[in-house]
This record gives structure tokens, sequence and C-alpha cells, in this order.
């Protein structure tokens, strides 16, 4: 599932791109109005801060802070059935759709519900082991549904349930480490849904270690797997690879939101982001930025310029990368021979590189590159 007719997963669909079928444009925008409201009675222990609908065969599947699920005509906004879990939960929460069947969580467990009526088919709440509390909107493939627990002492853990029973198949625990698994803080797990991508496997952006500055230098670890990107197999849980972007955090910077399976440059990539405020892009089958951009960009037209930089201490190599400020799909790319940390100087019909990077068996220089000059 790939770019999705309505709104069936919580991020559009399965590769999480966002990516809408809509009328909405540049040249209709200004027509947008309020067609209906619905109040949302039931407050987490957060306030009402909930997560967005999903949208399938013309009806809006809602849960509002108390994990009650809604569905409800989109046209019209009618409300079709209501089902009552009352438990507070503390955000973002959400619902997702599959065979025919709603699910979701609540602040203690989870649920799948018949879409056409709102019947309860099943509700397991034997994941909520160690004060585990749950905020996740789920996502569904291969007969499996994906969840996680948060705010757990000594880490939150990933789940796949059965579909049709909610029984546990795997967990996966999101920190490994024992010195973070024995702190008193509560630490990763998941808040927004994961990437199902196209290889069987399933990728999650994992919280942050909750820990005080003093905690991060005295008792030092690298707390895997939190503010990290994971790849897991979708039938047993194994680790496959991962990133951690943060080690022995005490800024709060989660890596939680969702992944993104896409294509840059003709290649698939995965995008993971969060509070750090960086995107970083791996390779899906090895989880390899394999290159740093650390040029500035520099702005010509409808391009942006950068250098990136890659290699060890014997080969530094890099590129000059063009990219289309419209998509950010790369147009045109040259290498360059040593490495780049300086920003790209352009003039009327020319493009000057400092690649004064180097090792020791070669030479910083400059490169200038002109149109209709011709590449070696």
């Amino acid at each position: 599932m790939h770019h999705a007719p309505e709104w069936p997963s919580p991020n559009g669909d399965l590769y999480n791109t966002r990516a809408a079928h809509t009328t909405i444009a540049a040249a209709s925008v200004s027509k947008l109005g309020i067609a209906w409201t619905l109040p949302l009675k039931g407050d987490g222990s957060n306030g009402a801060d909930v997560a967005n609908p999903v949208l399938a065969a013309g009806i809006a599947y809602v849960q509002d802070g108390a994990s009650n699920v809604m569905a409800v005509r989109y046209a019209t906004g009618a409300v079709l059935w209501t089902h009552r879990y009352n438990s507070p939960d503390y955000e973002p929460n959400g619902v997702t759709i599959g065979n025919g069947q709603i699910y979701g969580v609540t602040a203690t467990g989870a649920f799948a519900l018949d879409a056409g009526t709102g019947r309860q088919l099943w509700y397991d709440t034997h994941l909520a082991a160690r004060a585990a509390s749950f905020h996740i909107a789920p996502q569904v493939a291969g007969g499996k549904v994906f969840v996680s627990s948060v705010l757990t002492v000594g880490g939150g853990i990933l789940y796949a349930l059965d579909a049709n029973t909610g029984a546990t198949i795997w967990r996966f625990q999101t920190v490994a480490d024992k010195i973070g698994q024995q702190l008193p803080s509560t630490a990763g797990g998941a808040w927004d849904p994961f990437l199902i991508g196209p290889d069987h496997s399933i990728y999650a952006g994992i919280g942050n270690p909750y820990l005080s500055q003093y905690q991060a230098q005295t008792t030092p670890s690298r707390e895997l797997y939190t503010d990290s990107i994971v790849k897991l197999d979708q039938a047993t849980g194994k680790l496959e690879w991962y990133y951690q972007a943060f080690p022995d955090d005490f800024h709060d910077w989660d890596l939680q939101i969702s992944p993104i399976y896409t294509a840059a440059g003709g290649h698939p990539v995965v995008l993971a982001a969060g509070k750090g405020g960086f995107v970083f892009a791996f390779n899906p089958m090895s989880g390899k930025l394999p290159q740093m951009p650390l040029g500035g960009a520099t702005v010509s037209n409808d391009l942006v310029f950068t250098t990136t930089l890659t290699g060890n201490a014997t080969l530094l190599t890099s590129k000059v990368v063009a990219l289309s400020r419209k998509d950010g799909s790369i147009v045109w790319t040259a290498h360059l021979p040593a490495g780049s940390n300086a920003t790209l100087a352009i003039v009327g019909n020319m493009l000057l590189a400092g690649a004064a990077l180097a090792a020791p068996n070669q030479h910083p220089v400059v490169v200038a590159y002109r149109l209709g000059a011709k590449m070696p």
C-alpha cells in the first residue's frame, strides 16, 4: 500500500508518506470553509490532545483523549457509533484501519473493533506489565498489529500482536543495555506509528531515555535503542539494523517522528527525524547517510547546491550536489578530488568549490565548473 485513495492509516499509508489524493490546491485553497465540527468530550491525562482521524469508505474514525472511538460520516459529520473506554491517555493515541477492523490503544492496552458497528472484537490489557502505558496509533500489516509502550521504567517495548486475537507474537525491548534498564528513569518505546516497508520489515522511531544531565554523566551508557531508528523483521522482531542519533540524551531529543519510506535520486531511502532538529536519510537495506552535507547551502535560481563528505583517514571524498528547490530531488552531482567543508561560490555561469580536506595521499585544490565545459 503506497498512495491510498482516502486516509486509512495514521500517516495516510503504510509508508507514512502523508501524500494526499485531493482537489485542494493553490487555486482552490482560499475556498476552504468549515463544514462541521465534532466535540471531543473525553479528556486525557494531558488534556484533549489527540491524533488525526483515519478515513475509509466515507467514514472518519476518531479517538478522543479518554481513548473513546467514534465513527463519523465525514461528508456530513453524523456520528454513526461510539465505543467508550474511558481510559485517559497521555497523547497522541489514534486508530488505524485494516481487515474491516479498527485498531487502537488505551492507556493500558490494545484493542480491535468492528468497523461497521463498533463492537469490540478483542482487548488485550496484558501488555501493561511493569507499569507500561500506551499512546501510539497502531500500524497493521501481514496479519499483525504493531504497537508500543512508552514512558516505561527500564525501557518501552515494541509489540507485534495477532490481528485476529490480540495475542502477542513477539516483543522488542527498546532499552537493551543493563545500566539503562536499571535506571529509575522512564525510557524508550515509541510515540508515533511505525513504517511498514516493502521488504517485510518495520521501522520505528524510538523515544528518549529521560535522563538528567547528572545521570547521563555519572552512569554513561549508550542507552540503546533510545533516540534511534530501528529496523525489525516483521515476522520475528529480530533487529536488522539501528542508528542512534543521540547517545546518553538528557535533552529530550526523541527520534520519535514516524519514519518515511520514499526515493531520492532514483534510490529508496528511509527518512527519520525528531526533536533534535535533524533529518536523517538511510539506505533501507543496510541502514548506512553515506555522506554528510558539511558545506553550506548555496542558492542558484531554482537549485540549492551543497557539498557532501565521506571516507576515512586514507581517502576523503566529496560530491557537489544540486538539489531542486521545489522538491529536494537531486538533479546533478560531481565528484571532488578531496574532501570539502566549504560553501560553494557561484557567479555568472561558473561554480567554484574548495576541496581542501585532504588525506596524506591527496592534494587540496579548488575546482571551477563552468556551463559548457567538459567533465573529466
